[in-house]
């Protein structure tokens, strides 16, 4: 659950405080209200039901009954979830709420019937409600009061139901309707930008990168087998640290001394005679469900691998981009980088992304820590591709990268279509011992082509990328 200071701060943002200044019919002080409330529920989950419903419902008057049935729509739930699978989205998610029941609160005041629930008499009486409510609200103090309870003001839950899916529910619809057109690229900009709220940035960087995110996310889509080949990349922490094998942990060896719980294999006799007595059985009962039962406790050490994380190491993608890999090569590249950055980002591991062509000319892009360049990987995206190949320059970057403390235990992701040649002996060299101290590993994915140019000699797996005619139907991957 998100800090309690996250309310604050979405409510202080400045596209909120917009939001808020525009004039209604409604008071700032109960829009203000509102969408404190709108945050809580969102965000953290609260409900303010469980507090005290009756002072809410003095504060926002009949406003707080289109809310309570807006809050149980299927939509509502939506941008729940929404709001705690990306919590850059939560402000938006958080103001098109407030906008969309405050739209549908003043067009139901201004006229009832409009809003689409049939004119009912239940619908004129809670129409006339909203218009007094209105007047109240613009006395000055003094003058008048809110309903005191409103809740039974209307008296027809349904009809609040029936308000809410045709007064709230079309206006927060196409909002949902567009997120789920644009989830992979929010899902992206949020592992790049962790913790950012969604501000104008990254509302810029989404119109101009969502439809290459989305091209590229739906055709790595089509490959079942590249999720499981991008599992295997990175050595895991129980390698690098076979000390961590032998962590002693506690075991149930050796009386340690009696404590109080609800254990009964642990029991001590004493505690089973109060099982024989009527009256004492109850006070068992009682302190059995309280965990106050006389325990032994049991303590001792052993050898253990529980609590041992199996974590993935870093990645580093070496991406071809010499001209060779125009059109579709580079296209389903860019497809694996993006589907690499994804499986990478989300578990919390390391990745750099090292675009090579002709002779000496590379390019690093970090995706983590202080050098990292989101934006330079999202321009990757709309990449031109073009030049020569040079595999020994992209083997001495990759090489170079794993000689850093950060990239240690990382191993490379090799992406091409293997229209070149490894040269270099002493590279090769280099890069044996350096694989046979480190047990660093390469994987090789070949796209377009069904040649490695001789990189099989130094990949520890070879897969073949095969798509069909315009990248349609599923994609192919093959070990070579």
């Amino acid at each position: 659950m998100p800090e309690p200071g996250i309310v604050a701060e979405l409510l202080s943002g400045d596209e909120m405080r917009e939001t808020l200044a525009r004039p209604r019919l409604v008071p700032r002080a109960v829009r203000e209200y509102l969408a404190e409330i709108i945050v809580r529920d969102l965000v953290r989950g609260e409900d303010c039901l469980s507090c005290d419903s009756a002072r809410v419902a003095r504060r926002m008057g009949p406003l707080f009954q289109l809310f309570i049935a807006a809050r149980y729509t299927e939509e509502w739930g939506a941008l729940r979830q929404i709001a705690s699978a990306c919590p850059a989205m939560a402000p938006v998610c958080a103001r098109k709420s407030l906008v969309a029941l405050l739209d549908a609160f003043e067009a139901t005041a201004v006229d009832g019937a409009g809003a689409g629930t049939g004119g009912s008499q239940d619908l004129a009486a809670f129409t006339w409600l909203i218009r007094d409510t209105l007047v109240l609200w613009g006395r000055k103090p003094g003058e008048g009061s809110t309903p005191a309870h409103c809740p039974e003001a209307s008296g027809d839950g349904r009809l609040m139901n029936d308000l809410a899916q045709r007064a709230y529910v079309p206006r927060i619809r196409p909002f949902l309707d567009r997120i789920a057109e644009s989830e992979d690229a929010m899902e992206l900009l949020a592992l790049l930008y962790p913790g950012r709220m969604w501000d104008r940035g990254l509302a810029g960087l989404h119109r101009e990168h969502a439809g290459n995110i989305r091209l590229y996310s739906g055709i790595a889509a089509r490959s079942g087998e590249l999720r499981e080949v991008l599992d295997m990349i990175g050595r895991t922490s129980e390698d690098e640290s076979p000390v961590a094998r032998a962590v002693a942990a506690r075991s149930r060896s050796e009386l340690h001394s009696v404590v109080n719980s609800k254990d009964l294999q642990y029991l001590l006799p004493m505690e089973l005679v109060k099982l024989q007595d009527r009256t004492l059985k109850y006070l068992f009962m009682a302190r059995w469900a309280e965990g106050k039962l006389l325990t032994y406790h049991l303590t001792g050490r052993s050898r253990s691998r529980k609590g041992l994380k199996r974590k993935n190491g870093p990645v580093v993608a070496l991406v071809d981009t010499s001209g060779s890999m125009s059109g579709s090569p580079g296209l389903l590249a860019k497809a694996l980088v993006l589907a690499a950055a994804k499986r990478a980002l989300g578990a919390g591991r390391d990745m750099r992304v090292v675009l090579f062509s002709s002779t000496g000319q590379t390019r690093a892009i970090d995706l983590t820590g202080k050098r990292k360049d989101p934006e330079a990987f999202l321009d990757f995206l709309q990449y031109t591709f073009g030049g020569g190949t040079d595999f020994d320059t992209a083997l001495r970057s990759g090489l170079d990268a794993l000689k850093e403390h950060r990239y240690g235990s990382a191993d490379l992701l090799f992406i091409t279509d293997g229209l070149s040649k490894l040269t270099d002996r002493r590279l090769l060299r280099e890069w044996g011992r350096f694989k046979a101290e480190n047990r660093a590993q390469i994987y090789t994915i070949i796209v377009g082509n069904d040649r490695a140019g001789g990189l099989e000699e130094i990949s520890d797996r070879t897969f073949i990328l095969e798509a069909g005619p315009g990248l349609e139907g599923d994609m192919k991957l093959t070990p070579r």
